[in-house]
């Protein structure tokens, strides 16, 4: 067993030109290391990308043209920044695994490096967050370090101080027996978290997920978000059908059309849903936990 509290972990966090990983330049590389549960260090480094700042990048994470003009480059930095992350034990971050970490690898290539972060040691800790608080609108690190009492609220954004956080809401989720203690127990259940919830996305979008415990489906967008189909008024599917209809996936369509038409009883909502391909301790054996 390899506990995560006896690992030096190497939390990160990206800002960027944009959302296209094969694309986006980094601007911002930001860390929080931790040793064991002791936050040992951390902070941020401004990078110069080589190209523009798109303005609306700029107004996600206020930093322009002008800021980076003097700053190194990651061609610069890149060898530091690969040692350190092979030399972390664990490495973690919120969303990495779909944006941050495919990121940087994207930005090593472009150097001409035949190199990559080690996938398996990589903990994410929203794909932990998406399965146990889908509900939740949105889904940031303050939303749902709220959840489990902790307070962001006065820090000042940046990717070292989202690296931070994030590492404090690890330690929280822990602690509430959302995430495994032990890394290849984390690593097994963030894998089957991962298969399931892009197979729920394939097939509803946003618009619908599995309850976790029975199965029935959710409203996973809008003001009913979290709420069995059932619980939703009548009224509400015409008008999301009207507005929205071309952003649905043929099996959403379909349920909002059967909604909206009065055919989504109960009856239809228990037949509805397979059985799903849950995360269940005892699928797992955690340890204790």
């Amino acid at each position: 067993m390899t506990k995560i509290e006896d690992l030096t972990g190497l939390v990160f966090d990206l800002e960027s030109t944009g959302l296209d990983v094969d694309e986006a330049r980094i601007v911002e590389f930001g860390v929080a290391v931790f040793r064991g549960r002791e936050h040992a260090g951390g902070g941020r480094l401004l990078l110069n990308p080589g190209v523009p700042i798109p303005a609306e990048s700029t107004e996600v994470h206020g930093i322009d043209d002008r800021r980076v003009a003097g700053c190194p480059s990651l061609a610069d930095n890149s060898l530091r920044l690969m040692t350190k992350f092979d030399e972390a034990q664990l490495i973690v971050g919120y969303n990495c695994l779909h944006y941050d970490v495919p990121l940087f690898d994207a930005e090593i290539r472009r150097l001409g490096l035949d190199w990559q972060i080690s996938r398996d040691k990589v903990l994410d800790v929203k794909m932990f967050v998406d399965w146990h608080h889908r509900n939740e609108r949105p889904r940031t690190q303050e939303v749902i370090g709220k959840l489990y009492g902790l307070s962001f609220e006065g820090r000042a954004h940046s990717a070292g101080v989202d690296a931070q956080m994030t590492g404090d809401l690890l330690w929280a989720m822990i602690d509430d027996k959302k995430i495994p203690g032990d890394l290849d127990k984390a690593l097994e259940a963030q894998r089957m978290i991962d298969d399931q919830v892009t197979r729920e996305f394939d097939i509803w979008d946003y618009w619908f997920y599995q309850d976790r415990e029975n199965g029935r489906l959710r409203m996973g967008a809008g003001k009913y978000c979290g709420y069995l189909l059932t619980e939703v008024p009548k009224s509400y599917w015409s008008v999301i059908l009207r507005k929205a209809r071309d952003d649905m996936t043929p099996a959403s369509l379909k349920i909002f059309e059967d909604a909206a038409a009065g055919r989504l009883d109960t009856e239809f909502q228990e037949t509805l849903v397979p059985a799903p391909e849950t995360v269940e301790p005892e699928d797992l054996d955690w340890g204790g936990w």
